[in-house]
């Protein structure tokens, strides 16, 4: 479950800023919600380990272009990064952690 919600705020985050909630339909017999908060968020506003794993990691070259604070089962971010031509979204845990939302697949 926790797999799909990171897929579905990633796809999600392709257009949409603000905050959202998100329904999906399995089957006639079984529903399940998913329901997340996604705010925007300033680069300065990013905790402290997030800064430093952005400064630090694979991506450091790269320049912040727009981030958002997602909050579900836990809290995590989704940072829009840019590096000439090449663009980046990538996603972080609290810690610093970078998340891969294909994991667990």
């Amino acid at each position: 479950m926790k797999k799909l919600k990171l897929i579905l705020a990633f796809f999600l985050s392709i257009g949409l800023v603000g905050t959202a909630a998100f329904a999906v339909q399995y089957s006639a017999s079984e529903k399940v919600t998913i329901q997340f908060l996604k705010e925007k968020i300033a680069k300065n506003d990013l905790p402290e380990k997030v800064l430093t794993a952005l400064s630090e990691g694979e991506y450091k070259d790269y320049e912040f272009v727009e981030g958002y604070k997602i909050e579900e089962d836990f809290i995590y971010y989704e940072l829009h990064l840019k590096n000439g031509e090449e663009e980046a979204i990538i996603f972080y845990d609290e810690e610093g952690i970078m998340l891969d939302p294909e994991e667990n697949q």
